[in-house]
């Protein structure tokens, strides 16, 4: 029997379903989308877990809520048969408080569970205690997601509440829909707009996740994103870097090529025992690169210790001696430029054609759409 969690994640509307918008035009699917990542990198914290996310993760298509739910009530049953034994569903939505396509004062957060069971509810007493029990078993979801989207969100607390909706009513698992935040609510779209505070709302949820379940850390990966910052450490190397970037991966070697060691997040703080170009040897085997813009990493060289020297003994003053003029230096031919875009934005610059075209394949692997490397 195996004790891991199954979790279920949806995003919501697609991108092509009319009426779900904000008076300007932004679809609901862009900011459940970036729920569902910080969910997905939430969890990313915690072992004992399986998660698949039921949308179309590119928001092109919208598919219908009942083939979403027959989806998953599959997949719960697989798990079940394989000998899980626990499975969960969040959906993730942004209210609209009416249709007339102007900003309204509408604000805040609000979490759902189900209202009323299926129509077999009444027909005998073994179906009845397993309606009851995944009603509770939902509500103690939402009682451990609930505050902390509404911390990331900072939005007017609406509640947890009941609800006939079909992504919580037809999961045969405990099951919640969070709306987080609303889309044509004047307060809340400056919300909905930070993508910072659509990431944290997602990884409220993946914590809240982990305490409903009980869900361990991961070994060997920290849990920066939510925790608070390393003490200061003893005095080594040469300088030291706070991490700026959400994240930032730690490499073997410095260069986009090397293999990477784990996971950097902002807030921490590392000594810096060597400075190769824009990478900074942070332990014995690990290199992180500050960033063209040196945006990702803060650097602070240690003072230098001043040592008392000895008073020097006097010496007869000599007569100048005119010194030869040196040549004049070569100049220095300088390498090209190498900007790599991603979608339109620069990503990062180098010298050197390889580490562009490296940078180029992972801003590919990241989901990029239009990669270029422009030559200067």
């Amino acid at each position: 029997m195996s004790e891991e969690l199954l979790v279920l994640v949806d995003g919501g509307h697609g991108l092509g379903t009319s009426g779900k918008q904000t008076p300007d035009g932004e679809k609901e699917w862009t900011f459940n989308n970036k729920v569902v990542l910080g969910i997905v990198n939430g969890l990313k914290k915690y072992k004992g877990y399986r998660i698949v996310r039921l949308d179309d993760s590119t928001g092109k298509t919208d598919p219908l809520l009942i083939n979403r739910t027959n989806r998953a009530n599959a997949l719960i049953r697989k798990h079940l048969a394989d000998g899980g034994t626990r499975a969960i569903l969040v959906s993730s939505h942004h209210n609209a408080a009416g249709s007339t396509g102007k900003y309204t004062t509408a604000t805040g957060v609000e979490t759902f569970y189900i209202d009323q069971t299926r129509l077999n509810y009444q027909v005998n007493l073994g179906g009845r205690n397993v309606e009851t029990s995944r009603i509770n078993a939902s509500k103690k979801l939402a009682e451990a997601v609930h505050p902390g989207v509404v911390k990331a969100m900072g939005l007017r607390d609406r509640g947890i509440k009941r609800g006939n909706l079909h992504m919580v009513r037809e999961p045969n698992c405990p099951a919640i829909l969070v709306e987080g935040g609303f889309m044509d609510g004047s307060i809340d779209i400056k919300a909905l707009r930070d993508a910072k505070k659509l990431d944290a709302q997602g990884k409220a949820i993946a914590d809240g996740i982990a305490k409903y379940a009980g869900l361990k850390a991961a070994t060997g990966i920290p849990v920066a994103p939510s925790a608070k910052p390393s003490a200061p450490a003893e005095v080594k190397g040469i300088g030291r870097v706070k991490i700026l970037a959400d994240k930032l991966n730690l490499r073997d070697k410095p260069d986009l090529s090397g293999k990477v060691i784990r996971e950097l997040h902002a807030g921490n703080e590392y000594n810096v025992y060597e400075i190769d170009g824009m990478w900074y040897k942070l332990s014995s085997v690990g290199w992180a690169s500050i960033g063209s813009a040196k945006n990702y990493m803060e650097y602070t060289p240690h003072p230098k210790k001043e040592t008392p020297k000895p008073a020097p003994k006097p010496v007869a003053p000599k007569p100048p001696s005119p010194k030869p003029a040196k040549p004049a230096a070569k100049p220095v031919e300088q390498k090209p430029l190498h900007r790599v875009s991603a979608d339109g934005k620069q990503v990062n610059a180098f010298r050197d054609e390889a580490n562009a075209l490296n940078q180029a394949r992972e801003s590919l692997k990241s989901g990029a759409k239009d990669v270029r490397i422009t030559k200067q």
